[in-house]
């Protein structure tokens, strides 16, 4: 966790579809967060952009990465102070497979962001 943006953290992991059908990550929360946002990370030329995306589609049988340049789930406005080491609760909601709940540790901070404690 850990994009260029000052108070905000990025959660990066594999989603595993073992079912027979597709589904599709549709939103995320968390306590430790007022705003989450979903988003993919395009190159343009020599230009890197993150943009919000409405939803991620998870292939039965396959995985899907969120990492860097990739898919991302962003945290935003903190609710309280977060720093290196904090494990944030996050829940993901799917569209079929309803929510999962998941742990994020802040592992990193990169480019000199602070999240501030």
């Amino acid at each position: 966790m850990a994009p260029k943006e000052p108070g905000t953290a990025s959660v990066f992991f594999e989603v595993e579809n073992d079912g027979h059908g597709n589904d599709e990550l549709l939103s995320a929360t968390s306590p430790a967060a007022r705003e989450i946002v979903i988003r993919r990370g395009k190159w343009r030329g020599y230009d890197f952009f993150n943009t919000k995306t409405d939803g991620v589609r998870i292939k039965a049988g396959e995985r899907t990465s969120f990492h860097p340049g990739a898919y991302e789930v962003t945290l935003k406005e903190f609710t309280s102070p977060v720093g290196v080491g904090a494990v944030l609760p996050v829940t993901l909601m799917f569209k079929d497979a309803g929510p999962v709940q998941v742990e994020a540790r802040v592992a990193n901070q990169l480019l000199g962001n602070r999240i501030r404690k």
